[in-house]
């Protein structure tokens, strides 16, 4: 029953916007991907859902995102990359999404690299939780903190990445959020040193999170360490200490990655009780194989709450098809 609805909404969204799927497919873009699939999960989302990227909007490039589920999403994003030689690059981004339940979020932010320095800027606008459009951002660490649901709020968010000589590059990201005339505050900073040990990288991190009214949150230090032998997966295993609203908590994370004759294989888990602004505890397992002219992903994401609250159990398959022009 579950898969037949889903099909059954996904067809009709694309009955209704062929004609926009139309306009996408002839435009001067040499290269784009569709893709169709479908998800089952614990919370209301999207239960089918197709997208159209790599088209052209007025020289910008471009992706349509459709969903179908407990509510019609609508998702558009821009993308335009302007070079000026050796003095570096500028980026510009529009996201942009919509469903039927009045929830929406609307982001622009810019991004440039001049030098040795990398930095970027943003501004968001929402009402909802960040998985309301994408599930998988659950289990994504830098996602957008989770507030109460149908609040109004609004994010201002600025980073910088300097290179320091060779064998280091310092990351500082700052961003502010603005609900209901309370502040929240995220910093996030790292140490990144680079092929320290052959092709090791190793990374010192710092994480710390105010909630809205700055009053209560948490602050963390940690450090990962990524091995990348040859023909041999790479393992990133990080390593935490939070001061949060339980006292000091210790948390763990590993990811390990591993690409073989075209298919990649990709595991995160990530132990954080001190964490406050997104699910402490997540765990997501992605494969991605070639199949005919494309390729099929199956991903399976975990995420819990605090105190074994707010559980959430996600699995999603699709299919991927680059058209070539």
């Amino acid at each position: 029953m579950f898969f037949t609805d889903a099909y059954r909404g996904i067809v009709k969204i694309v009955r209704c916007l062929v004609p926009i799927f139309a306009i996408c497919i002839t435009s001067t873009a040499s290269s784009q991907t569709v893709a169709i699939g479908t998800s089952v999960t614990t919370l209301p989302a999207a239960s089918g859902f197709f997208y159209l990227e790599g088209f052209e909007v007025k020289a910008a490039e471009a992706s349509l995102h459709l969903g179908y589920g407990k509510a019609l999403e609508l998702g558009l994003r821009l993308h335009d990359r302007s070079s000026f030689g050796p003095v570096g690059t500028f980026e510009l981004t529009v996201d942009n999404w919509v469903n039927s339940d009045r929830q929406f979020q609307a982001s622009v932010s810019a991004d440039g690299v001049f030098g040795r320095v990398a930095a970027e800027a943003g501004i968001q606008l929402f009402n909802t939780d960040p998985i309301s459009f994408d599930i998988e951002s659950a289990v994504d660490t830098s996602a957008r903190p989770r507030f109460e649901d149908g609040q109004l709020g609004a994010a201002v968010g600025a980073g910088v990445r300097y290179r320091i000589g060779r064998r280091a590059i310092l990351i500082n990201d700052t961003s502010l959020y603005l609900l209901s005339g309370q502040v929240a505050l995220r910093l996030r900073g790292e140490l990144q040193r680079p092929r320290i040990r052959e092709r090791d990288d190793a990374t010192i991190l710092l994480l710390t999170f105010l909630e809205p009214g700055l009053t209560r949150g948490f602050a963390a230090v940690g450090g990962s360490y990524t091995f990348r032998a040859r023909n041999l997966p790479l393992w990133k295993p990080t390593f935490w200490l939070g001061l949060g609203p339980n006292g000091i908590e210790p948390g763990t994370g590993l990811s390990i990655r591993q690409r073989a004759r075209g298919t990649t294989a990709e595991f995160n888990l990530a132990l954080e009780p001190f964490r406050t602004d997104i699910y402490p505890y997540r765990a997501q397992l992605s494969i991605m194989q070639p199949f005919g002219e494309g390729s099929w992903r199956l991903s399976g994401v975990a995420a819990l709450g605090r105190g074994g609250k707010e559980e959430l159990l996600a699995l999603t398959m699709s299919y991927h098809l680059p058209i070539s022009r």
